[in-house]
């Protein structure tokens, strides 16, 4: 199992093609979630967590390998490129785990500011699944 961060391809139309991370872009054969970190989910622009159940090779430019389990700690050229490409800055020592975590709550200030919408709690509980990427915490 890997995480990537990737950014989007396709023409996000019927005869185009829908919009899909760059990292599996026409690889029917990778079995693969997402966490979608565009402002607007209707254009390409923009960047997604991925989740595929086997490793992609050769990784794809616009495709950057983020971590192989979720509680691996981010590289600097990890937090380097998650920062160069959406703007985050990740503290020294995150794991993948905290990463989406700080990503999809803290981070996440919705399309007004140029952001993705934030995850939202229910039930007083946040629950985020990407692939076997499986987290639950109180609000």
């Amino acid at each position: 199992m890997t995480f990537y961060l990737s950014k989007w391809s396709g023409a996000g139309t019927y005869a185009g093609g829908p919009f899909e991370p760059t990292v599996v872009y026409n690889d029917a054969g990778t079995p693969w979630r997402c966490i979608d970190l565009r402002p607007d989910a209707s254009v390409q622009a923009g960047y997604c967590f991925v989740w595929t159940a086997f490793p992609v090779s050769p990784l794809p430019n616009g495709a950057w390998l983020v971590a192989a389990a979720a509680d691996d700690a981010l590289t600097a050229n990890v937090r380097n490129a998650i920062r160069q490409e959406t703007g985050v800055d990740l503290a020294a020592g995150s794991t993948l785990r905290q990463a989406v975590r700080q990503m999809m709550t803290v981070e996440a200030t919705g399309p007004a500011n140029g952001r993705w919408n934030p995850l939202l709690p229910s039930g007083g509980q946040f629950r985020l699944v990407l692939g076997d990427l499986a987290d639950e915490w109180l609000a």
